[in-house]
Formats: C-alpha cells, sequence, structure tokens
C-alpha cells in the first residue's frame, strides 16, 4: 500500500496524471508513515524529497537506507548502498534545494563510494583542484581510469583530455630542462 502510494508520488513528480503542486507533494509526503516502508523505498522518498528542493530531507531516508542495508552483504544491497551514498555525495557536490555547495563533504563521500559517477567526479574534482586542494593531475587521471572501467562514457574522454595534458606538461619541462643546458 505504502509503495503504491510513493509509486503515485513519483509519478506525480514526472508529470504524469495532471498537474499537481509541490504543495499538494508535501502534504502527500507528510501523511505517509515512513516506518511501513521497505527499506528500498527509502530510496524512491529520498528522491521525491530532493525533487520538491527539500535536499535535507532526501539525505535523511538515503542515510537510513544506507544503515539499514548495512550489514547487509548481497551485491544487490551493496548497489544500493553505493547509489544512496553517491545521491548524497552529488546533492553536496552542485548544492540542490537546501543544501549549500560543499565539495569537502562531497569528496569524503565520493571516497568511500565505489560507483562509476563518485569516480568521475573525484577526477573532476583531482583535475581541477578545490577548496584548499590544488589540482593533482595523476590522482585525477586515476580516478577517470576507475570511472571508465566501471563504464562511465564521460570519463574516457577525460581521462584522454588528462593524459595529453600530462603529455604536454613533461615536453614543456624537457624543453625547459634542455634550454636550461644550452645557457
Amino acid at each position: 500500500v505504502y509503495e503504491t502510494f510513493l509509486l503515485m508520488v513519483q509519478l506525480s513528480l514526472e508529470g504524469y496524471g495532471g498537474e499537481i503542486s509541490i504543495k499538494n507533494i508535501e502534504n502527500l509526503l507528510n501523511v505517509l508513515d515512513t516506518n511501513k516502508l521497505s527499506v528500498y523505498s527509502l530510496n524512491d522518498l529520498g528522491d521525491c524529497y530532493e525533487r520538491i528542493g527539500k535536499a535535507k530531507d532526501a539525505i535523511k531516508y538515503w542515510k537510513r537506507l544506507i544503515i539499514e542495508l548495512d550489514d547487509t552483504s548481497s551485491e544487490f544491497d551493496i548497489e544500493y548502498i553505493n547509489k544512496a551514498k553517491e545521491k548524497i555525495g552529488l546533492t553536496f557536490y552542485f548544492g540542490s534545494g537546501d543544501v549549500t555547495e560543499d565539495k569537502e563533504k562531497a569528496f569524503k563521500i565520493f571516497m568511500e563510494t565505489d560507483t562509476a559517477i563518485s569516480h568521475y567526479y573525484l577526477g573532476t574534482m583531482y583535475e581541477l583542484g578545490f577548496n584548499k586542494h590544488s589540482s593533482n593531475l595523476s590522482l585525477a587521471i586515476q580516478e577517470y581510469e576507475k570511472s571508465a572501467e566501471l563504464g562511465n562514457v564521460k570519463a574516457h574522454c577525460k581521462l584522454g583530455e588528462c593524459l595529453l595534458k600530462k603529455s604536454k606538461s613533461k615536453k614543456t619541462n624537457v624543453l625547459k630542462d634542455k634550454n636550461k643546458r644550452q645557457v
């Protein structure tokens, strides 16, 4: 019953079944007894809250999913845990709704998450640098390689770009050294 109710909310968010305002969706979510939801529905509930700009509530449900599945060892559950961590990391990486951008938090979460997306954004953070961290092309390449191995097509492109940058910087350093010796 609760999963069906949650599905109705999701479909409303996606524009199916007519126009429903964010206020109506909030009212529907408020009457939902989340203690009766299956652990997998917590992911969907988090998605619903994130879509209406209540990312703090979304994170609460994604964290609850992680805690409730943490003791299990099935590949399916591990995938769900990693996806929930990935969503939390992305929420902090970009900022969303009532959660402000926090690259440091995103970095910590991505470091403990083994998904193509997490490795991709770690690569981006290493490549560009963030907060007090300077750029590290070698670490960016490692993360883009992991992301590409996990199937992220964008990571293949970024990996190529970084390898090209690294190659160019080595050539530049060799030329500088050569010029110094000639002087």
